[in-house]
């Protein structure tokens, strides 16, 4: 055996003593832990009534009828809520109405205004002079041309003074101004073709106020 410590190392806490019974004495069991039960009666809800799927309709028909009487009762006794929704369809109504007839009146004033197409032309030799407000008074009518409304047409063509040598001498004639022709020729084309397509425009609108109005 060997006597000597100084060999040997202490690890741990010296004031920690372990568990560890005396000499003599008895080691004291663990205690140990019994389970704890708790014993009362659980209320259980009552159950449910058994009801067949004809009487569940039944009373889902009833409640409904019920539902639906109280309601009917209860519009008869308060006025019903108003949002303008009535009187901004109405006032659309009146308006899409009065802009019909303004535009009819329009277009029967149109058609009166051109059942008889005409074309001038004017020149001068002084164009600061012109009064576009008054052609007649301040500017020569060179050229006219009238368009009836069933197809009549009537020419005003202009003329000019032309002098042809003859053996008595030189005598003055008149001859077509085919220049000026021409260009009034092409004012007569645009006026045309302006008229059937205002009349082709007038009538798109009027159809489509109409359609509108019956949408309405």
């Amino acid at each position: 055996a060997v006597n000597d410590a100084r060999g040997y190392v202490i690890l741990g806490d010296p004031a920690v003593r372990p568990p560890v019974a005396a000499p003599g004495e008895a080691v004291a069991e663990r205690q140990a832990l019994e389970p704890v039960t708790v014993s009362g009666a659980v209320p259980t809800p009552p159950p449910m009534p058994a009801v067949e799927e004809g009487e569940t309709t039944a009373v889902s028909a009833t409640s409904l009828a019920e539902v639906g009487s109280s309601s009917a009762g209860s519009d008869s006794s308060q006025p019903a809520l108003e949002f303008g929704i009535g009187d901004t369809l109405d006032t659309v109504r009146s308006n899409l109405t009065a802009a019909t007839r303004q535009l009819g009146n329009q277009l029967a004033a149109a058609i009166r205004d051109i059942t008889t197409l005409e074309i001038v032309t004017y020149t001068s030799d002084e164009l600061s002079k012109v009064n576009k407000n008054n052609l007649p008074a301040t500017a020569n009518m060179r050229a006219l041309t009238r368009i009836e409304l069933d197809g009549d047409v009537r020419n005003v063509i202009p003329v000019r003074s032309v002098e042809s040598a003859l053996d008595d001498g030189n005598r003055e004639e008149v001859e077509i101004d085919r220049e000026l022709w021409q260009i009034h020729r092409e004012m007569v084309e645009v006026a045309t073709q302006n008229k059937v397509e205002f009349l082709a425009a007038m009538g798109d609108i009027v159809k489509t106020l109409l359609e509108a109005l019956k949408s309405s």
